[in-house]
This record gives structure tokens, C-alpha cells and sequence, in this order.
């Protein structure tokens, strides 16, 4: 159910759960809006390493879960 689309991990194991902005979602996933992506797979078919600004205000990225170090990387980079 939360596996990766691309890699198979789960993300809910992986603790990479999160939310980025509609617009960056279709650049990586235009055909598949109900997948899932690990940060790893994401960050690779769009080229590049998050920042804090391309996920959403949601609660899921305001650490009402726990989270990866690898998302909390992202979560916490304003570069």
C-alpha cells in the first residue's frame, strides 16, 4: 500500500511519509498521483535534493509522524 513505485520500499517502514506541492509531484509522477515515491526515487526522476520549501504545509511534514533522517534532511534544508 505504501510501497515505492519505483524501488518497492515501503515507505511507511521507511518512515517517509510526506507531502510536496502538487506541481513538483507531476513533474516526477504526471500519470500516477496516487503512488508513492521514497525521497531517494523522487529526488532522481526530478533531478534533484528537496528543500524544506518544495513540501507542503501539511501536517504529515510538520513532525506529527516520525520521519527518516533523510526526510528530516530535507524537511529542515532551506537552501
Amino acid at each position: 500500500m505504501f510501497d515505492c513505485y519505483d524501488c518497492g520500499e515501503d515507505t511507511s517502514v521507511m518512515n517517509e511519509y510526506y507531502m510536496v506541492w502538487d506541481a513538483l509531484w507531476l513533474q516526477a509522477m504526471p500519470d500516477a498521483d496516487d503512488e508513492m515515491l521514497c525521497i531517494g526515487c523522487l529526488e532522481r526522476r526530478l533531478g534533484i535534493t528537496l528543500t524544506k520549501w518544495d513540501f507542503t504545509y501539511a501536517p504529515v511534514n510538520q513532525g506529527v509522524w516520525p520521519v527518516s533522517d533523510r526526510l528530516n534532511a530535507r524537511l529542515t534544508n532551506d537552501k
